[in-house]
């Protein structure tokens, strides 16, 4: 039992020794040295613990240059952690208060993907996805040449399919309960609010769909056209033709 206690102790002894071996006393590290240590804490995704060492850098060096970087890791290790709030605030700070550092434009595109990270469904209130697409559209106005411009389109794309999806989905309720007119006023803010959406085709379709079966054939044919104009290879342009077969007024 004395052996197997001492052998304990041994142990304990040891690692103490190798944990004491690796802190960091920070006060003895210059401003330099203190941000690397931090972004090593941050690439082992010790998250917790970079935000400290980062807003310390932050606090204590005012005026120098690497107060910038401190601000911008402060932020991203919120990011990476998923707290979209808290990291939008930091990165706020580095706009606000350090517009010429060369984080400014990454800064803005992550304000944005964070309010598009929070958007929720499409069923639900869409006021974050709102904020992504005013930011996005607010980063592309200042960078027009940023090398993040494809993924800022890309991810404006994807908020405006989801607002688009949010008012075809009314429109469908609408139809089903054969509120033909509701119907037609929701597809039709599809076509005009987000031109550039995935649900313009199918809208165009439902509207020709409508129009003939509440006998507006002359509205039915401007529809037919737009939607043989802009989609004649999709199956809704196929499907509206089939539509229009069937009556003698639209050619």
């Amino acid at each position: 039992m004395r052996r197997l206690i001492s052998a304990v102790i041994v142990v304990m002894i040891f690692l103490g020794f190798g944990c004491s071996g690796k802190k960091i006393n920070y006060a003895e590290l210059t401003p330099e040295q203190q941000l690397e240590a931090a972004k090593k804490l941050f690439n082992r995704e010790k998250y917790y613990a970079a935000q400290e060492q980062f807003r310390m850098i932050v606090l204590r060096n005012p005026g120098n240059v690497i107060v910038d970087q401190a601000q911008y890791y402060l932020a991203e290790s919120y990011f990476y952690e998923g707290k979209y709030i808290m990291a939008i605030e930091e990165y706020e700070k580095l706009i606000r208060s350090l517009p010429n550092s060369p984080y400014i434009d990454d800064a803005y595109y992550k304000v944005g993907l964070c309010y598009y990270e929070l958007s929720p469904g499409y069923a639900l209130d869409q006021e974050y996805t709102y904020k992504a697409i005013s930011q996005f559209e607010s980063f592309l106005a200042r960078y027009p040449d940023s090398q993040l411009r494809k993924q800022v389109l890309e991810k404006l794309q994807d908020c405006h399919n989801k607002l688009a999806r949010k008012v075809y989905k009314t429109g469908e309720l609408y139809r089903k309960m054969n509120y033909l007119r509701a119907a037609v006023i929701s597809y039709k803010d599809v076509v005009d609010e987000y031109s550039d959406s995935e649900f313009v085709p199918n809208s165009l379709y439902w509207i020709v769909k409508c129009n003939i079966e509440m006998d507006n054939i002359e509205e039915a044919q401007e529809y037919y056209n737009k939607l043989k104009s802009s989609y004649s290879n999709t199956v809704w342009a196929s499907r509206a033709n089939e539509e229009v077969q069937k009556i003698d007024n639209i050619k």
